[in-house]
């Protein structure tokens, strides 16, 4: 029934509502005045029949005081003009059948006893008689008849019983026609109520039509000086008056939103070219693959791909003296402000390689010290995740807090190598020496490593599952034989796949290192 009505207009929602309202009360009222039609009937009947029974007592009495059944059936055949009675027995009281009467077109029962007594009085006694004194006057109603017994008293003394039956012919012609009657006043009633409903429901639903079309109007054409007429003054004229006002408040709030529409169109347009710069700065910075290609030794591929134009994260590899300075990191968040802490974390990575600070400890407590000062300048909140490597005649050494470095063997196995215990967040606190800790490992020929930010392992697909770790070294592992390049070109491929065409939620960096012969 609601989604129904959820599914009309108003009109057609209020002109059910009367209809169903007002067809339930008058069924209601009418299944009562049928239910109280018909206990009258039966009252009517019962009081009809034992009148009658009193009648043709009070005549037998004289019939049975001398035995003379002519005389009681005399009485008996009085009922002819009673087309309701179908039979009437009369019976002394040792159970003998003394006269009878029948209709016409009733049917003679052959036999009639005390036991025909019995077992008529056994529907409302629910008992067999053994003293036919004890038996009571009684009203049985059945499926198509009723039935009457009662006594035959002279000087108070019961002398006789009279058995009347009465089939429901009349009784139920009274009853269909009491109730088609009272059906087709329900029928009359609806229909007028429908057409007064339809009449009255204009008060209500012509201001609201009012509205809907006004509201129409402005949606369609933007023309936020258009006012809905008020022709009521109730809630409806209220709301009306409501909606006026915020058309009112639109309008003047439309104007205002033009003019910054304008400005921010400016504004965007500078913030644009500044990100654009950001954007060609931060690529500029990354190290090209002729670069890469020059460090003797190693096969090395580097991703990024921003999840905004501008990204957080970072990933460095630098020659100096001999030595490879590697560095991977993850600014949170992303956008301008990442984008510039990443920038700042290259420079600074670049100028104390050039100025011979070689120990990995000193070199990343010096770092963080710039980081944070300059952060705190730019009056913000930004820290990042970063891990330096050097690299020198097969030996790494490397410090600092960020994801999994991957050391890779020979035969593809992957060795998850967990570096949350060696470093601490860069630009949090001003001093992190005492959370720094150097370790070293010492790479064989076709042995490597692999440096990622989380948003490889935090890739999800339109389901939310994650690309993940154990994917990402399932990957690797199977590639591991194949070029830097291509064991890069086989992940991303891979993490592509995984989002399904989806965009990324998190900067994508991928720094892929192998020792060569």
């Amino acid at each position: 029934m609601r989604a129904l009505l959820n599914n009309l207009s108003i009109r057609g929602k209020l002109s059910a509502i009367i209809l169903v309202v007002s067809l339930f009360l008058l069924l209601l009222t009418s299944i009562g005045l049928i239910i109280n039609e018909y206990k009258s009937l039966e009252k009517n009947l019962e009081t009809d029949l034992f009148a009658l029974a009193t009648i043709i007592n009070s005549n037998s009495t004289s019939g049975l005081a001398f035995n003379d059944d002519h005389l009681v059936v005399d009485v008996l055949s009085s009922l002819a003009v009673k087309t309701n009675i179908t039979e009437a027995h009369v019976f002394t009281m040792e159970g003998k059948l003394f006269a009878s009467y029948y209709r016409k077109d009733a049917k003679h029962v052959e036999g009639i006893n005390n036991n025909f007594i019995q077992r008529y009085f056994a529907d409302t006694q629910n008992r067999s008689l053994m003293n036919l004194a004890e038996l009571q006057d009684s009203f049985t109603a059945h499926d198509n008849h009723v039935n009457v017994f009662s006594k035959i008293i002279q000087e108070r003394n019961p002398i006789g019983i009279l058995f009347i039956q009465s089939d429901l012919t009349g009784f139920q012609q009274r009853l269909y026609l009491y109730i088609v009657t009272v059906f087709g006043v329900m029928f009359i009633s609806l229909i007028l109520t429908s057409l007064l409903a339809g009449y009255l429901q204009n008060i209500i639903t012509q201001p609201v039509y009012n509205l809907l079309h006004v509201m129409t109007t402005v949606t369609r054409e933007k023309n936020y000086t258009l006012r809905a007429p008020k022709t009521v003054n109730d809630e409806i004229g209220k709301l009306i008056d409501g909606f006026n006002e915020m058309l009112a408040n639109i309008a003047a709030r439309d104007q205002e939103i033009r003019i910054l529409n304008k400005q921010l169109t400016e504004e965007n347009s500078r913030m644009g070219a500044e990100l654009d710069i950001t954007r060609r700065l931060q690529q500029m910075v990354l190290p090209t693959t002729n670069e890469l290609q020059q460090v003797e030794g190693l096969d090395i591929a580097g991703f990024m791909e921003p999840a905004d134009e501008v990204g957080g994260d970072y990933y460095d590899v630098l020659q100096h003296d001999g030595r490879v300075k590697i560095g991977i990191g993850d600014v949170t968040g992303h956008g301008l402000e990442s984008g510039v802490v990443m920038l700042m974390v290259q420079m600074a990575v670049r100028t104390l390689l050039t100025n011979n600070v070689t120990d990995p400890k000193a070199f990343l407590a010096i770092l963080n010290r710039a980081v944070f000062d300059n952060v705190h300048r730019m009056q913000s909140d930004k820290n990042l995740t970063l891990t330096l490597l050097d690299y020198e005649a097969g030996v790494l050494r490397f410090v600092g807090q960020h994801e999994d470095i991957l050391l890779v063997r020979q035969n593809g196995k992957v060795e998850c190598i967990d570096t949350l215990n060696l470093g601490f967040m860069v630009g949090l606190v001003r001093e992190i020496s005492d959370f720094l800790v150097s370790e070293e490992l010492n790479l064989a020929i076709g042995e490597g490593i692999v440096l990622y930010t989380d948003g490889i392992t935090e890739a999800r697909d339109d389901e939310g599952n994650l690309f993940g770790l154990e994917r990402l070294c399932d990957v690797i592992q199977a590639h591991w034989q194949l070029s830097a390049k291509k064991i890069q070109q086989a992940i991303i491929s891979d993490v592509l796949r995984h989002i399904n065409g989806y965009k990324i939620a998190d900067d994508i960096t991928l720094l892929v290192i192998k020792r060569m012969a």
